[in-house]
């Protein structure tokens, strides 16, 4: 496979009901371009989500504010932050207007069980 860019601004991250509330993740790098790691974008914004990683993954916040919160602890990510997020975590993220970076490892993780 052959290295390939990928402009933000070919990404379309408007919520397909045209509302300013959701949660959209959009994948750039998946299986039909690795087989280890995925990575893409993920708009938050005032429509939390519960989840369970069956996954490592990184965070990186590009626009606006993220809110990770695992257990009773809430942690604010503004634009340049980072969080490394291992497998097994369960976590709640939320966003005020945010556009996150996050790269995921396996790449194949809808097929993966965490470990728990």
């Amino acid at each position: 496979m052959n290295p390939k860019s990928f402009r933000r601004s070919d990404v379309d991250l408007s919520f397909s009901d045209g509302s300013a509330i959701g949660a959209k993740p959009f994948a750039v790098v998946d299986e039909t371009f690795s087989q280890t790691l995925g990575a893409g974008y993920i708009r938050l914004n005032g429509n939390p989500i519960n989840w369970t990683l069956s996954y490592d993954e990184v965070v990186v916040v590009l626009e606006g504010k993220a809110k990770i919160t695992i257990d009773d602890d809430t942690v604010e990510l503004l634009p340049g932050d980072s969080m490394w997020l291992p497998r097994s975590t369960s976590l709640t993220y939320d966003g005020e207007d945010a556009i996150l970076f996050y790269a995921v490892y396996p790449v194949d993780w809808r097929t993966s069980k965490p470990n728990m």
